[in-house]
């Protein structure tokens, strides 16, 4: 069964980041990422969007930069860990 929980996130105002993780048949991982932007509707009810305002932009950049950093952090499970690109 495959997890469809991030296995991190972070929200900074209305902007929200997370990491995917994908287990390979071959026993490799793959990362994805996921951004987006919260709003409310004219009915007052909570949306998502995965579109920015120029305003936005700022915080996604730290969004960015925070996975970026945590992904060359040594990871606890493999002392060999892999560039991340």
């Amino acid at each position: 069964m495959e997890n469809n929980k991030p296995i991190d996130s972070k929200t900074l105002g209305k902007i929200n980041g997370a990491k995917w993780e994908k287990r390979m048949e071959n026993g490799g991982t793959l990362y994805s990422y996921t951004f987006h932007r919260s709003y409310k509707d004219n009915e007052g009810n909570y949306q998502k969007s995965t579109s920015f305002y120029a305003g936005d932009l700022p915080v996604l950049q730290t969004l960015i930069d925070y996975f970026l950093q945590k992904s060359f952090e040594p990871s606890k499970n493999n002392s060999e860990d892999i560039v991340p690109f």
